[in-house]
């Protein structure tokens, strides 16, 4: 939106210093699955927390936060402002400069921000009941949570060494 309003593009270096960032994030996830598989292991997480006045205890992250009545996951929300500076950040720099008007770029971009939060709900929505079912079998849920890690570093190793090539190369 600040890039519509003031008519500018993104200098491709500095893109890159997102692409490179992400790609850090994404390596720190993946070294945070492995130490959590590794901590959890065949018992899987619990938590002890407080929702109002009520304090229990049961199987989940500690990662997310209150807002009122809400309970928001707090790392969901960091990846994916993270992600907003990098990746889709290009389709949605590259679209609107071939509108004419301030205000068909904003548009453009309010469409494209509502219909990715939409997508990754519907994803999210699809995907998290076969992670309930994997969360009753903390052994298999330890496993698959490494062989994530294990991934999640690779593609961010293989995505920051692109990302930095194309920087310094």
């Amino acid at each position: 939106g600040t890039l519509a309003l003031l008519q500018v593009e993104m200098p491709a270096k500095l893109a890159l210093c997102f692409e490179i960032a992400v790609a850090l994030m994404v390596i720190g996830l993946g070294l945070n699955a492995l130490r959590r598989a590794v901590r959890e292991g065949p018992f899987g997480a619990t938590t002890t927390h407080r929702h109002g006045g009520t304090l229990h205890t049961h199987a989940a992250v500690k990662e997310h936060l209150h807002l009122g009545k809400w309970t928001l996951a707090s790392r969901p929300l960091w990846v994916g402002l993270m992600h907003g500076l990098a990746g889709s950040g290009a389709l949605v720099a590259l679209v609107p400069l071939a509108l004419s008007s301030v205000g068909e770029k904003l548009l453009y971009i309010a469409t494209f921000g509502a219909g990715s939060i939409l997508g990754m709900a519907v994803l999210t929505g699809l995907v998290g009941a076969p992670l309930a079912w994997l969360s009753r079998t903390p052994r298999l849920a330890s496993a698959v949570l490494a062989m994530a890690g294990v991934f999640a570093v690779g593609t961010g190793l293989v995505w920051g060494w692109h990302s930095t090539s194309q920087l310094f190369g």
